[in-house]
């Protein structure tokens, strides 16, 4: 089972992590640089987990997330609705 990782710890490996949140919002990934600090949630602040999905190797880039932004309804079914589209497309 992969190790957990909370909220202000410091990312062990750059790559693609599963972030799962309190209880106002599904699974969904976001990717991560090593040595920043997992972000807290616009909404449920620190009541946030994650789990490391693919590690990957990232030479001289930096990003740092601050927090998840919390979406509204309607941004969740747009960017879902756009997913579908893709996929019928693709």
């Amino acid at each position: 089972m992969a190790e957990t990782y909370k909220t202000g710890e410091t990312v062990p490996h750059s790559g693609i992590y599963q972030v799962s949140h309190n209880e106002h919002r599904l699974p969904h990934e976001v990717t991560l640089l090593r040595a920043n600090s997992f972000p807290s949630c616009g909404k449920c602040g620190n009541n946030v987990t994650y789990k490391l999905l693919r590690a990957v190797t990232v030479d001289r880039f930096s990003v740092v997330l601050n927090s998840i932004p919390e979406l509204t309804d309607s941004q969740v079914m747009a960017a879902s609705a756009g997913e579908e589209d893709s996929e019928k497309t693709g």
